[in-house]
């Protein structure tokens, strides 16, 4: 199974040294493509893509694993993980994944996440896909958190994993002090928030941390928050719900707009 590794802090970031050097360790076909810097808060973002726009791509040696293949993108980690997908980069890869991002993604805000955007993309294009958070620099487990991950490895090469998102975040304590893994439902907050000010031309964005006492302590934040790692399945499916509903009550709609004395009289 070839794997494909991208982030949302950089190619340089120790996140993703940390991963691509565990992976590697235990004999798994690693290729990198990342953002050239940071890109955090891009979601799926592909960036400013006009047609026939080149985009900047270079190959990078990565000093953890320097005989792995990598390239560093002038652009967001959604690009990155298209581009590999459809094969610009070479040979695709079977599976994705993204980190470990310094910083958990935790509650419904993980969708402005580039780290769980990258791979979003991936899960849409059919791959299986993981993303894999921990806590902020200086105080980050990166070590933790790539163990976890290279014990989850084995979950994206089963079939039912295609188009699924395995959203990892994993606390801030050595591999022994991890109180256990469990099943995390989004929350309704996360363990990040931001709070977002204007001064003349200006916006100001700061991220800080939701006080404890307002998380549900059921929610992938609040079992994070606990000791645990937070494991939760997200579907990249378009499509597939039942749209039957939703069209006949446009139908509906769309009859009486057309059929009142208001739109005759237009």
């Amino acid at each position: 199974m070839r794997i494909l590794v991208t982030n949302d802090d950089g190619i340089d970031a120790p996140g993703l040294a940390a991963l691509v050097g565990r992976l590697v360790a235990a004999d798994h076909d690693v290729a990198v493509a990342a953002p050239s810097s940071e890109r955090s808060g891009s979601g799926t973002s592909l960036g400013g893509v006009d047609d026939g726009t080149p985009i900047s791509v270079t190959d990078h040696v990565l000093p953890a694993a320097p005989s792995v293949p990598a390239v560093a993108i002038d652009g967001p980690p959604g690009l990155a993980v298209l581009a590999a997908c459809v094969g610009a980069l070479g040979e695709p890869p079977d599976a994705v994944i993204s980190g470990i991002n310094a910083g958990p993604n935790t509650g419904r805000s993980l969708l402005f996440s580039g780290t769980v955007g990258a791979a979003l993309t991936g899960a849409m294009l059919g791959r299986s896909a993981m993303a894999v958070s921990c806590g902020f620099l200086p105080e980050a487990r990166f070590d933790t958190a790539a163990e976890v991950a290279c014990a989850a490895v084995p979950l994206l090469a089963r079939r039912e994993m295609r188009g699924t998102v395995l959203n990892l975040n994993v606390p801030d304590v050595s591999l022994g002090q991890i109180k256990g893994v469990e099943n995390g439902p989004l929350g309704h907050r996360g363990r990040i928030r931001y709070s977002i000010e204007r001064t003349g031309s200006q916006l100001t964005v700061r991220p800080y941390l939701t006080d404890p006492a307002d998380l549900d302590h059921a929610s992938d934040a609040g079992l994070l928050h606990a000791g645990y790692v937070s494991a939760t399945l997200l579907r990249a499916a378009l499509g597939e719900l039942d749209s039957a509903p939703v069209t006949e009550l446009l139908r509906r709609a769309l009859t009486s707009e057309a059929s009142s004395p208001a739109a005759h009289a237009r």
